[in-house]
């Protein structure tokens, strides 16, 4: 090979080079994002589904968007209308939270945070259907963050201390309580309040308070 034919020989594999080159920059920074440390949303962003402290116990709620977390009458009235709980979410992190109303009656209340990087959940205020499989999420007992599923068992009714609720063939267990009850869809379709007891006997049904419910309460 000539002198002049090992120079363009060269210049072609140092052209190829700067083309690889440019290629991996491209490459990097159009995926760098999903690999650089601390910049994975899902790292940054906790799940709506939140653990509520309490002095003498705990419960469940669901964020669902302007600061305002959703969870049960029962778990809310712990503390006084204006007082404060402390709100945990999947994160570990916490924050404290202002009860802003609580319904004995519809055993539903609203809380309000100041800030919770979480993603708000939906609310399908669709009249639940029997036999519709649903999730649960919550803090039964000392499980934090965990789900159960079940199906819903009935049509919306007035049972027991509460207005309107709908039984679900899935246990409800205490720290359970305002926990969100969500469709395949990802929406939650009601929030977990008890298990009802027929004939005085506990039974392995658990009862929510329907969002249709919730939506009139919010004015949706």
């Amino acid at each position: 090979m000539s002198i002049a034919e090992e120079d363009r020989a060269g210049a072609a594999g140092g052209f190829l080079v700067i083309v690889l080159a440019i290629a991996v920059v491209i490459w990097a920074v159009s995926w760098g994002v999903h690999f650089l440390p601390g910049n994975d949303q899902s790292q940054l962003i906790a799940s709506p589904y939140v653990k509520l402290s309490l002095t003498d116990g705990h419960g469940s709620g669901v964020y669902i968007g302007n600061g305002n977390i959703l969870t049960a009458g029962h778990v809310a009235s712990a503390v006084p209308q204006g007082g404060v709980l402390e709100v945990i979410d999947d994160k570990g992190d916490k924050t404290v939270a202002t009860v802003l109303w609580a319904s004995p009656q519809y055993d539903v209340a609203l809380v309000h945070v100041a800030g919770l990087p979480a993603d708000a959940a939906k609310i399908d205020c669709a009249a639940n259907v029997t036999g519709q499989h649903v999730t649960i999420y919550g803090n039964p007992l000392e499980l934090d963050f965990t789900r159960t599923s079940g199906f819903i068992a009935g049509k919306a009714r007035s049972m027991g201390p509460w207005v309107s609720a709908v039984p679900i063939d899935a246990t409800i267990l205490p720290g359970q309580s305002g926990g969100a009850v969500v469709n395949d869809a990802g929406d939650v379709v009601g929030i977990a309040v008890g298990m009802p007891e027929l004939q005085g006997a506990p039974t392995a049904l658990g009862v929510i308070v329907p969002a249709s419910t919730i939506c009139s309460l919010l004015g949706h």
